[in-house]
């Protein structure tokens, strides 16, 4: 901070924090990106598993493919949703099966 008040003006300085948003949205949307792994929210495997709803995960997969999905629910589920089914495919299963 002290380098900061060298070189900053101290307007800048006082401003409060702001978070940092990626665009996680249009990430998901694109099939050779991050949307790849959409596809997990459909999988037998993870809905045997028992730790997700699947008609909870029916319905957001199918407000995705409508494009009425909550700009949140990516943030806040799908993301964590997605990477937890991942840590389950390398961890537990040690089968990535294609998503590598």
């Amino acid at each position: 901070m002290k380098l900061a008040k060298e070189y900053l003006p101290k307007k800048i300085l006082e401003k409060p924090k702001e978070g940092f948003g990626v665009p996680l949205e249009s990430w998901f949307y694109d099939e050779k990106g991050v949307g790849r792994f959409m596809d997990l929210l459909g999988e037998k495997k993870t809905r045997e598993r028992g730790y997700l709803n699947s008609k909870y995960l029916d319905n957001m997969y199918d407000k995705f493919h409508k494009r009425s999905l909550e700009m949140e629910s990516f943030e806040g589920l799908i993301w964590p949703i997605i990477n937890f089914e991942l840590w389950n495919k390398i961890f537990i299963d040690r089968d990535l099966g294609g998503y590598e």
